[in-house]
């Protein structure tokens, strides 16, 4: 089977002094008759072989690669194929459907210290990834679903419309579910920063137990 592409290093093995830095160029040649997929995955795994002496924590390290067809402009978001697979769940009446999404990037890793190296860069997973519930006014009702360390790739997964204990905690009504992505920003601290990814679809919640929100109204007399 013919491969999509071909990788080549200018130099496949490389010593260096401490403090030395020496550049290798890398060339990918594509094979248009077999580049099928929109996109392509894979990494170049870097051996030390004096990792116990120059103090390394691993004797590999692995350079994440991503192949696209189309331009950058065209890349998908971080999450897409991203609906629940009803239109309207019955809770008293014991109803499920199955929530897909499709992972197309990992966790962000953004540095700002006024360094060269400053700048955006995506996990080939999610350190941590949460599904929610939101209402039509953006309120977030709770989790459906959390997933930690999650590969690039397409998931689905049953859902009640209940939590995980089997517990119910969406009222009537209409709502959209949302992927939320945990990343870092460095700054010269650790910050947590989160993607909010918002379903295709939303879905028709009835037959539930738990009672609306308060609605408020406020108005001012008139001059």
């Amino acid at each position: 089977m013919e491969k999509p592409a071909t990788i080549t290093l200018s130099d496949n093995t490389v010593t260096l002094k401490p403090g030395e830095s020496k550049k290798i160029t890398l060339t990918v040649s594509e094979t248009s008759d077999a580049f099928i997929n929109r996109k392509y995955e894979g990494a170049l795994w870097i051996q030390i072989l004096n990792s116990k002496q120059v103090n390394s924590s691993t004797e590999q390290h692995h350079l994440p690669l991503i192949l696209w067809k189309d331009t950058l402009t065209d890349i998908d978001a971080s999450v897409s194929k991203f609906f629940f697979t009803q239109d309207v769940l019955d809770i008293k009446a014991n109803e499920d459907g199955y929530v897909h999404f499709k992972l197309n990037a990992g966790s962000i890793l953004e540095w700002d210290v006024g360094s060269p190296q400053d700048g955006v860069n995506f996990q080939n997973m999610a350190s941590q990834l949460t599904i929610h519930a939101y209402d039509n006014t953006g309120i977030d009702w709770g989790i459906v679903r959390t997933f930690e360390y999650l590969p690039l790739g397409e998931y689905a997964f049953k859902w009640d419309g209940k939590t995980l204990e089997g517990e119910e905690f969406l009222p009537d009504g209409d709502f959209h579910l949302a992927a939320k992505i945990k990343g870092m920003l460095y700054d010269g601290a650790h910050n947590d920063v989160w993607e909010t990814i918002l379903s295709d679809t939303s879905v028709k919640i009835e037959g539930s137990s738990i009672p609306q929100p308060p609605t408020f109204f406020i108005s001012s007399p008139k001059k």
